[in-house]
């Protein structure tokens, strides 16, 4: 049922007003009065209910059955910290719409965020503006950042032995999404085998600035020269292992 909004005097025993600073409420820089004073309750303002709602152009019904309060999409009930925002939102309030001196308050900062308002408190001075939401400056749209994953493979083809040098033969591939043109860092360790499945580790290198200049899914083949390698008389198989990759890219 639709009550009809008129001073709101409540049927309940008169509470005290507290002691203390009065605060003012200011709307858009114009002051909101009333006959009765805001109030600080646990660092709560409440004000008083039929003058908020008017000075913010909203109707409000009140039901004297449960003591309760509608406007819109907002409900509170006297004494009850549960009430209802936007969009049926359970809300609750720190400090609940209450009688004061035979008047109905409420929390101002509910009732003007409800109505997509902002508040700005000044300590100082006592005083609460409610202010209209500021128009969100028009920045330039950054597209979002895209992950990229540069990454290569080398496949050994052949490898060439003679006085401590070792020539590796192989081609690299772009194994990822972004053009590589150089791999400006890669580690590698050098194992001999033989034919009974014995293995050591030879050497190991590093290798800078390699230019390979190839896309996703491209190879290049590539001659890798490895110095100061020991002789290993009965190695019949080379093997190479990359680490520690770090590429120059474009994304």
């Amino acid at each position: 049922a639709e009550y009809k909004a008129m001073d709101f005097l409540a049927d309940s025993p008169a509470a005290i007003l507290p002691s203390g600073n009065t605060p003012t409420i200011f709307i858009n820089g114009v002051q909101l009065v009333s006959e009765q004073p805001a109030v600080i309750e646990n660092d709560r303002t409440l004000v008083p209910l039929r003058a908020i709602f008017e000075a913010l152009g909203q109707e409000v019904a009140w039901n004297p059955n449960d003591q309760s309060i509608t406007s819109g999409d907002i409900w509170l009930q006297i004494n009850n910290p549960q009430a209802i925002g936007p969009n049926n939102t359970m809300i609750t309030l720190d400090v609940p719409a209450k009688i004061i001196n035979d008047r109905t308050y409420v929390p101002l900062r509910f009732i003007a965020e409800s109505l997509n308002k902002r508040v700005e408190w000044d300590g100082v001075a006592y005083r609460a503006d409610i202010l209209d939401q500021a128009d969100l400056p028009e920045y330039p749209v950054t597209p979002p950042a895209v992950a990229v994953n540069p990454s290569m493979e080398f496949e050994l083809t052949e490898v060439e032995y003679a006085d401590g040098q070792l020539t590796a033969t192989g081609t690299f591939t772009n194994t990822g999404d972004v053009f590589i043109s150089t791999v400006k860092q890669v580690d590698v360790k050098i194992f001999a085998a033989n034919d009974d499945g014995d293995s050591v580790e030879a050497a190991n290198a590093r290798f800078t600035d390699l230019v390979v200049n190839i896309g996703p899914g491209e190879s290049v083949d590539y001659n890798l020269e490895i110095t100061d390698v020991p002789e290993f008389d009965d190695a019949t198989y080379w093997g190479l292992e990359f680490s520690d990759w770090e590429f120059e890219f474009v994304s």
